[in-house]
Parts: C-alpha cells; structure tokens; sequence
C-alpha cells in the first residue's frame, strides 16, 4: 500500500474513504458473530466427535446472546462460523453436555473443540481444545479462548467428545444457552 500525505502526491476522495472512512467503520463495527446451540436438534453419541449446530442469531434458546455483524455473512451454514476478511480473530467457545444418568458423568473426560476448515476432525487442525468439568451429576460444561490469524472463508467449527458413555448436546434451554462458538476480528493478519 503507499501511503499519500499532502505533501508528496494529491489526495483523492477516493483515498479520503479508503485510507480512513473504511478503516475507522471496521474499527467501529468489526465483523463478529456468536452463534448458539440449534433448538431443534441435538447429537447424542457414544464415542468419538459430535458437530454441534447452531441456531441463527436472534433465534432459539440462546437468541438475547446471539449476534452478527455481518449481515448474515458469518453465519453462513448451521454447523460453522465463515471469515469474512483476513484479520486475527478473538474465538471463544463453550459446551454443556448431558448425561442420561448420573454414573456417565463420571466418564474420564469430556472436551469441547474447535477445528479449522474441517468438520470431521476437531484434533487436527484445533485452534484450541478445554476439558469439560463436571458441574451437576449428570453436566459437564467448559470454555475456552485463543486469538488466531485466519483468511476470508476459513470456518470454524465446534465439536464435543466424551469418553464411553452417551451424551447429548444442548438437550436444554440451559444447554443451548451455554454451548457457543463465537468469532471476533481484533486486528489486522500478521505479516
């Protein structure tokens, strides 16, 4: 990019809005989404990954904390979030997962994770996996955060494990609320 001053080249309107009118409106409104678990389905599963799937912002259980700055570029397909422009990206997830009866709670582990440009595998490429603690006899929930450079049309998804024994995702109001994935531009791609 070359960078005009007054003094060593004329300034355009056209570089008046590209150089500061564009970059102070993705300052203001970068783009963003938060998604929620879908109110019309769950995956229950026994072993290995489950996809989880998302309602539309404003909509379902979960809707008051869901939102798109986008226009509804984001939010493009109900199992993922869409980047709309290269930038590092703030990504923040959480899950709530139910066991039919108390003594599968106690399973070995339960972990939520978040795959790059992938929806069967969430080990390779993870941009970030959290263990999902016990909170009640039959729940386990958990979240977590990172910050990764992605490029314009990568997206992220969510998946959710637990050892042996079945578990369902979002089987509540409560579990739709607190299962989410959210993506947030924070800055420019790194050089």
């Amino acid at each position: 990019m070359i960078h005009k001053t007054w003094a060593n080249a004329k300034v355009a309107h056209d570089d008046l809005n590209a150089q500061i009118r564009d970059n102070i409106g993705m300052l203001l409104n970068p783009p963003a989404c938060r998604r929620t678990g879908a109110s019309d389905s769950y995956t229950t599963s026994a072993e290995g990954w489950a996809i989880v799937t998302w309602d539309l912002d404003g909509k379902g259980s979960g809707g008051y904390s869901s939102f798109d700055t986008t226009g509804g570029v984001m939010p493009e397909h109900s199992y993922s979030i869409t980047i709309p422009v290269d930038g590092l990206y703030e990504i923040q997830w959480g899950a709530l997962i139910t066991y039919p009866t108390a003594p599968a709670a106690t399973a070995a582990y339960a972990q939520a994770s978040v795959s790059l440009n992938n929806m069967t595998s969430f080990t390779t490429p993870s941009l970030g996996r959290v263990s999902l603690g016990r909170s009640t006899s039959t729940e386990r929930n958990g979240s977590g955060v990172t910050t990764a450079p992605l490029k314009a049309g990568d997206y992220l998804c969510l998946g959710v494990s637990a050892d042996g024994a079945a578990f369902q995702v979002g089987n509540s109001a409560t579990g739709r609320q607190n299962t989410f994935l959210e993506a947030r531009w924070v800055g420019e791609y790194p050089a």
